[in-house]
């Protein structure tokens, strides 16, 4: 038995939200809580596995985060503290640096696209997130996703979009400066040329003779900038 919490302040959404969690998994425990005092009342008298928390539960306070404020306060709770969290929001910006935090799996927008909730859902209650697994979150075509960090073996300029390359997959982002994209992605990744950064931990060969990468889980050659190369040569030497 699975005990799932969905905080959504309108009941036609919360039982909308309970028919999609129910059909996607069986054995759900799903409970309902329509305020930040109710949702932390259940959280304490069960062990719930996964949570759905809609940002806004009091609509009449234009500036009302209450379910921020509950996702703030229940990560302190040790049992808390990784469990797979899915933030519902019908804000434009419901503040992505709070979404990166609070550490949360995914994000559902409204109005509701229900195959995309569907989607969300079923690998929520597959994945839990882990002790070292940051997330990276972006929008792009409306869309916004999260993926796991170290996931990613690079990204590259193509045009006036970029490319992400997972190990299972591939996504087309709105462009950003590589060199803003390195920082955001912290000191993990390395950049090798002028168009393309390059995850540390997935770096297979490096030949600086001929100036070319090998990432794993690709075949794709990736070259090395003869700017890069002194940066590039001092990451593979030192272990990475």
């Amino acid at each position: 038995m699975k005990e799932i919490l969905i905080v959504e302040d309108k009941i036609t959404a919360a039982q909308a939200l309970k028919a999609i969690v129910e059909e996607e998994c069986e054995n759900a425990k799903v409970y309902l809580a329509d305020s930040l005092e109710e949702a932390l009342k259940i959280s304490m008298l069960y062990d719930i596995e996964m949570m759905l928390v809609d940002v806004v539960l009091n609509p009449a306070d234009k500036a009302d985060i209450s379910g921020i404020e509950f996702i703030r306060k229940i990560r302190h709770v040790d049992k808390y503290k990784f469990v797979p969290i899915v933030m519902v929001t019908s804000l434009e910006d419901p503040k992505m640096m709070a979404y990166e935090e609070l550490h949360c799996y995914s994000f559902i927008e409204k109005p509701y696209n229900i195959e995309n909730v569907k989607k969300v859902i079923r690998e929520t209650l597959e994945y839990k997130l882990g002790h070292g697994e940051e997330k990276y979150v972006f929008k792009s075509d409306g869309i916004i996703y999260s993926v796991n960090k170290n996931e990613i073996l690079y990204i590259n300029t193509v045009g006036k979009k970029m490319v992400m390359q997972m190990k299972n997959d591939r996504f087309a982002m709105p462009y950003v400066p590589i060199k803003k994209l390195a920082e955001e992605l912290s000191e993990d990744f390395v950049q090798c040329n002028r168009n393309c950064i390059v995850n540390k931990r997935n770096i297979k060969t490096a030949d600086f003779v001929n100036r070319i990468i090998t990432v794993d889980g690709i075949d794709e050659e990736i070259n090395i900038g003869l700017r890069m190369k002194k940066n590039v040569a001092e990451v593979v030497n030192n272990g990475r």
